[in-house]
């Protein structure tokens, strides 16, 4: 195994032998799919319904869209694809 240190976080990692894929300490957030729509940032007071209102899509079109998103749980800054 090949292990090497991140200067820029003194973090080390190492790569695979078996696979060639290289660990880190801290992973990054997964990147959302594209959106083939909008992307709309939840504000304070957002909810799924107003947010299916608002831009006359169905609250079951947005789920299939954005499968991760807890919609109990909203954070003020996430984005959430609206499709078209």
């Amino acid at each position: 195994e090949n292990l090497y240190t991140d200067d820029t976080t003194g973090t080390t990692a190492g790569a695979d032998s078996t696979t060639g894929t290289t660990a880190t300490a801290d992973p990054q957030p997964q990147q959302p799919d594209e959106c083939c729509g909008t992307l709309h940032t939840i504000a304070t007071g957002d909810t799924l319904y107003m947010i299916a209102r608002r831009y006359r899509v169905s609250l079951n079109a947005i789920m299939q869209a954005n499968p991760s998103i807890d919609p109990y749980n909203l954070r003020i800054g996430t984005r959430i694809c609206i499709p078209t």
